[in-house]
C-alpha cells in the first residue's frame, strides 16, 4: 500500500462540502453503479403467502446478525405470496439496504430472497464490487439519517437512496483489493470472536461446576436454596449470609459532587462496566471532597465493588493502590477475608445462584435498584480457604485469556476504523 498522491476536489455529498481524492477515482451515486429495488408484505391475513420456503427479511434481520453476510430470515414467503405482493427475489450477492425504522443497515445476501417495503436493495452493475459498496455503506451508516424524514419513523425513500455518494476507484480490481483487505480484518476479528464465545462457555461450565461442587468433591449435602428448592455441596462447605461474610458493606455518596477537570477519581457504575477502566474518561473530585466522603466510604485495595442501581450485579475488584471515591449506585464491600477471599467472592457473585437472588430482591418498578440490607442477605457458599484459592485461580485464568482476547479483537477494530478511513477515500492506495 501507498499514499494517494494530491488528487483534485469535487463535491462529495450532503455529508460534506469537499473532499480530496485521487485523480483516478470517480464519486457515483447509488442510483449510478446499480439498481435500486425495494420490497413489499404479503397479506398478512393469507395463510397460504406464508410459512413458504422463500427468505423473506425484515430490518430486524439485519440488526440481530453481527455478520456482514446475511443467510436466514425469521420469516419465510410462498412463491404465491411473491406473486401477489411488491416483493421481489434479489439474488446472492448484493446489497440488503433498510431504509425504513431501522435506517442505514447493510448486508450482503448469500441466498436468494426478499425483503419488506423497509429496504432499498442495491444491485450492483459489473463495473462495481459488491464487497466495497459494503464498506463504504458501513463508513456512512452514522450519517444515513441526515437523507431520512417521517414522523411515525424515519425512512430513505428510493430516490434519496439513489442520490447517495461514494468516491470509487476506477479499476474495479483495486475496488477489490480494498475490500480484500478490509474482509480479512473482519475475518480475524471474527475468529476472536469465536474464541471468546468459547472461552465464556468454559467459563460457565467451570463456574457451574466449581462454584457449587467444589475440587474433586465426594461427599455432598443436600441444603434449602432460594424458593424452597433443595441444592447439593460439599459437606465440608458452609452457607453463610454476605453481611456475616464481611466487615462492612457501605454504598458511595447519595449526592452528585463538584466535578473538577483534576482531581481524585470518582467512580459510578458506568466505569467499573469497562475492563480495563478508562481513567482517562472518569469523573474528577477536589482532594478536599474526597477526604471527606472517605469518612463513610473508603475504597482499598483487594474490596470489592458492587453496582446496586441501574444495571445490578457487576462485580469489580479494587485491584488497584490509587484512592478513589465512589457514587451510591456503587456498593463498597471489605471482607473478612479469613473467612472468604475477595477473588473466591467475585468469581461467586457472577453465579446464577447470586442472579436469581437479585431477581427476587430487586425493586422491579422505575429504576432497578438493590439496598445495602438486601446485599448483606445474599446467601453465599463458602468452601475452605485453600479451596477457595484454588477455585479462584482457575476461574481467574481464564478471565485473563478471555480479557486478552477482548483487548486484542478491540485493537483490531480500531485498526479496521482506521483503514476504512484511509482506503476507502483514497487516502492511502493499494496496488490495483
Amino acid at each position: 500500500m501507498a499514499k494517494a498522491k494530491p488528487g483534485y476536489k469535487l463535491e462529495l455529498s450532503n455529508f460534506q462540502q469537499y473532499e480530496e481524492i485521487p485523480d483516478n477515482w470517480s464519486l457515483k451515486t447509488l442510483g449510478e453503479v446499480g439498481a435500486i429495488v425495494g420490497g413489499g408484505t404479503p397479506k398478512t391475513t393469507v395463510s397460504e403467502y406464508w410459512d413458504g420456503d422463500i427468505l423473506w427479511a425484515s430490518p430486524s434481520d439485519l440488526t440481530n446478525i453481527k455478520e456482514n453476510y446475511i443467510d436466514d430470515t425469521e420469516r419465510k414467503i410462498t412463491q404465491k405470496g411473491l406473486d401477489e405482493s411488491t416483493a421481489k427475489i434479489i439474488e446472492s450477492g448484493n446489497l440488503i439496504f433498510s431504509s425504513r425504522a431501522t435506517v442505514g443497515e447493510c448486508k450482503i445476501n448469500t441466498k436468494p430472497l426478499a425483503t419488506n417495503q423497509g429496504f432499498q436493495n442495491i444491485i450492483p452493475k459489473k463495473d462495481y464490487d459488491n464487497l466495497f459498496i459494503f464498506y463504504a455503506m458501513l463508513l456512512n451508516k452514522i450519517k444515513f439519517v441526515r437523507f431520512a424524514y417521517g414522523t411515525t419513523f424515519l425512512e430513505i425513500n428510493k430516490n434519496n437512496v439513489k442520490k447517495i455518494k461514494i468516491i470509487f476507484p476506477e479499476e474495479k480490481s483495486e475496488q477489490q483489493k480494498i475490500a480484500s483487505i478490509l474482509s480479512n480484518v473482519d475475518k480475524l476479528i471474527s475468529s476472536y470472536e469465536y474464541r471468546i464465545t468459547l472461552s465464556k462457555k468454559l467459563k460457565n461450565g467451570l463456574m457451574q461446576k466449581l462454584l457449587i461442587k467444589g475440587i474433586e468433591t465426594k461427599k455432598f449435602q443436600k441444603i434449602k436454596w432460594l424458593f424452597q428448592k433443595e441444592i447439593e455441596i460439599p459437606v465440608h462447605w458452609e452457607v453463610q449470609l454476605l453481611g456475616n461474610t464481611s466487615r462492612k458493606i457501605i454504598d458511595g455518596t447519595h449526592f452528585t459532587p463538584n466535578y473538577v477537570e483534576q482531581g481524585i477519581p470518582f467512580l459510578r457504575v458506568t466505569d467499573i462496566q469497562k475492563f480495563p477502566i478508562d481513567w482517562n474518561s472518569v469523573k474528577r473530585i477536589s482532594l478536599e471532597e474526597h477526604n471527606d466522603l472517605i469518612k463513610r466510604c473508603n475504597p482499598e485495595k483487594n474490596d470489592i465493588l458492587y453496582s446496586k442501581n441501574g444495571t445490578l450485579g457487576i462485580p469489580r475488584l479494587v485491584d488497584w493502590e490509587d484512592e478513589f471515591s465512589c457514587f451510591v449506585s456503587l456498593c463498597l464491600i471489605k471482607l473478612k477475608q479469613d473467612v472468604i477471599t475477595s477473588d473466591f467472592l467475585i468469581q461467586f457473585l457472577k453465579t446464577n445462584l447470586i442472579k436469581k437472588q437479585i431477581i427476587k430482591r430487586s425493586k422491579q418498578l422505575g429504576v432497578p435498584n438493590l439496598h445495602l440490607e438486601e446485599i448483606r442477605e445474599f446467601q453465599i457458599l463458602i468452601p475452605p480457604i485453600p479451596e477457595q484459592q484454588k477455585i479462584a485461580s482457575i476461574l481467574s485464568n481464564v478471565d485473563e485469556k478471555i480479557n486478552d482476547l477482548e483487548s486484542k479483537k478491540s485493537n483490531l477494530e480500531k485498526i479496521k476504523k482506521g483503514l476504512m478511513q484511509k482506503l476507502l477515500t483514497g487516502q492511502i492506495r493499494v496496488a490495483a
